[in-house]
């Protein structure tokens, strides 16, 4: 179903739970724990050709531990509303040689649009920007939709949803399972990983880019609306 809008009870479901975590972090201010600040605003256009504002919010690491090494909110945006989510962390010491990022879940509406596809080019955009900036480290990914399949095979489940949880997963394996287009290796049964290197200059992301001037409590209050009128 590549190429094409998809929407599943599977992927519906996820894309709620995941708002709902996310909204249970945030009120009409942002988020509560976490002080953020706007970084990036990206327009570019999906599979479709409709309009899609990409908003990048960074964590402000004075606040963090000292493992925290850096963190990023990223929000895709169509017609006023939430269409798409994912962020990540890197934690660990540089001195030490030991840092590694892990991406949050990442979720989108519908698939097919290539909305994932966009936000995940940004994502690998600021980890390279990380890696130029202060030296290799590891991006680990977890297969998360291979332990959830795993559950659903032995509960009482349609068969439905089973197989809409496997094209999800296939999907998933074509850019992040191992020779996957992203450029990962398996690193365990559950998870892949992949290396960052300095390189002598970034990626060419094709948006038009500029300041991310939205204050975060506005994306807070798209989420509540997705969610009350979805």
């Amino acid at each position: 179903m590549r190429g094409r809008e998809h929407s599943s009870e599977f992927d519906s479901s996820v894309f709620r739970e995941e708002l709902n975590l996310v909204r249970g972090r945030m009120n009409s201010e942002g988020f509560r724990f976490v002080e953020v600040e706007g970084e990036n605003k990206y327009e570019t256009v999906d599979r479709e050709g409709r309009g899609l504002t990409i908003l990048v919010y960074k964590k402000v690491m004075s606040q963090n531990l000292p493992y925290e090494l850096d963190g990023w909110f990223i929000f895709a945006i169509q017609k006023g509303g939430i269409v798409g989510y994912t962020g990540a962390y890197i934690d660990g010491y540089l001195e030490e040689g030991f840092v590694e990022a892990k991406t949050s879940y990442s979720v989108v509406s519908k698939k097919g649009r290539g909305i994932g596809g966009e936000m995940e080019k940004i994502n690998d955009l600021l980890m390279q920007e990380f890696a130029n900036k202060y030296g290799d480290f590891v991006r680990v990914e977890t297969d998360a939709n291979k332990s959830m399949i795993e559950k659903k095979m032995w509960s009482e489940v349609s068969r439905e949803l089973v197989e809409e949880m496997i094209v999800s997963r296939q999907i998933w394996l074509e850019l992040f399972g191992p020779h996957g287009k992203r450029g990962f290796g398996r690193e365990n049964t559950y998870e892949v990983s992949k290396t960052y290197r300095q390189l002598d200059c970034l990626p060419e992301l094709g948006m038009k880019k500029s300041k991310n001037e939205a204050p975060i409590g506005n994306v807070a209050n798209l989420i509540s609306k997705w969610l009350r009128d979805n």
